[in-house]
């Protein structure tokens, strides 16, 4: 019995159990499974340094061959040497991975690419923003050849004065912190902002209905 309890203590002591708060930005999901391969690559496929945000590839026996009798489908999801682009963006440290957001949330301004949470970070480090309630997106009007960056946030305090100070100290934070500065700043209730089950934003939705006019009367104050 006692030999028992012990091999029972033995094998709880070989999983670890990581605590996370809403205050973590990303959340790591561990080593990759037996058998299947993992790498992070930049925009020519090239394998990233440790730590290094890139895009998630994978390969291994429990990965789709690819998409039945589509072929056009299959050319965009692997690369020629057969890694499947999960869309992912993440990074390797000490060989387990961290996913940090999707690769369509990343905002391309001019052939330089900015990431969604790296702007949200930085707005949310000011005095006066609602936590949890930023979203950077990439929108495009007609005419644009380029994204241009919409930050939509929401204020702890929403007097004009407020407002009109805050919004200033949002773009000047985002300029010294990320090197761009936003071409729309707009100030929303938190409930305007759309959050899955998990609480995830969906910048998607936000830059669909921007691009939709929801939002050109807030633009017009």
């Amino acid at each position: 019995m006692t030999q028992k309890i012990a091999e029972k203590i033995q094998q709880e002591k070989n999983y670890v159990i990581t605590v996370t708060t809403d205050d973590d930005l990303f959340v790591e999901v561990g080593a990759p499974i037996p058998g299947v391969d993992l790498r992070i690559v930049d925009d020519q496929n090239q394998v990233v340094a440790e730590g290094e945000i890139g895009a998630l590839q994978v390969k291994g026996l429990t990965v789709t061959s690819g998409y039945y009798q589509n072929q056009e489908a299959n050319q965009q999801a692997f690369t020629e040497d057969g890694w499947f682009n999960t869309g992912d963006l993440g990074f390797l440290k000490d060989g387990r991975l961290t996913i940090t957001g999707r690769q369509k949330d990343v905002i391309i301004i001019c052939g330089n690419n900015y990431y969604s949470h790296d702007i949200e970070a930085a707005v949310e480090e000011v005095k006066g923003v609602e936590v949890t309630y930023t979203a950077a997106c990439g929108v495009r009007k007609p005419g644009d050849n380029t994204d241009r960056l919409a930050i939509f946030f929401s204020a702890t305090e929403t007097k004009d004065n407020s407002l009109k100070a805050l919004i200033q100290k949002i773009q000047n934070n985002v300029v010294e912190k990320i090197g761009v500065n936003p071409d729309f700043l707009i100030p929303v209730p938190k409930e305007t902002i759309p959050k899955t089950a998990i609480g995830k934003i969906q910048r998607q939705e936000l830059r669909k209905r921007f691009e939709a006019g929801e939002f050109n009367a807030i633009l017009k104050d």
